[in-house]
């Protein structure tokens, strides 16, 4: 167990919330969604055009797990969470910036995006890295 309190946290926390939104009332409106999909799980970051970070959601978060925490449901209920934390910060334009090839996620994200009730504006950019005959193949098996 740590040595702190429940209540400690909490006023850390809204502290950091307090911080992050004084920081946020000083630039513009926009900010930037990056989509990560790893093996196992999705991860998406809510980041300002400078880069620097205001939130981050993974499809643990969001109660999704195993088989399911890959998926475009997934990816709708991490933007919804995104959006609405987007919401209370003042956000009113919002940049997809993709690090995946499937297109499934982008689409999911912007559903997300226009159920959350708000007008966004979407911008969609690609930041997909291409091999350029890196890693070797895994050797055949003999038998």
């Amino acid at each position: 167990m740590c040595g702190t309190s429940f209540a400690l946290r909490q006023e850390k926390k809204k502290a950091l919330f307090e911080y992050r939104r004084y920081i946020f009332s000083k630039k513009p409106r926009r900010c930037l969604l990056h989509v990560n999909r790893r093996v196992n799980n999705l991860i998406f970051t809510l980041t300002m055009t400078n880069g620097v970070i205001l939130q981050v959601c993974t499809s643990g978060l969001v109660k999704y797990t195993k088989a399911k925490s890959v998926t475009p449901q997934a990816a709708e209920a991490i933007t919804r969470k995104l959006v609405a934390y987007a919401k209370l910060l003042g956000v009113s334009f919002i940049d997809i910036v993709a690090h995946i090839r499937l297109n499934i996620f982008v689409f999911s994200v912007q559903r997300g995006i226009r159920a959350s009730g708000m007008k966004f504006g979407v911008n969609l950019r690609s930041c997909v890295k291409i091999p350029h005959n890196g890693c070797k193949k895994k050797k055949k098996r003999r038998v």
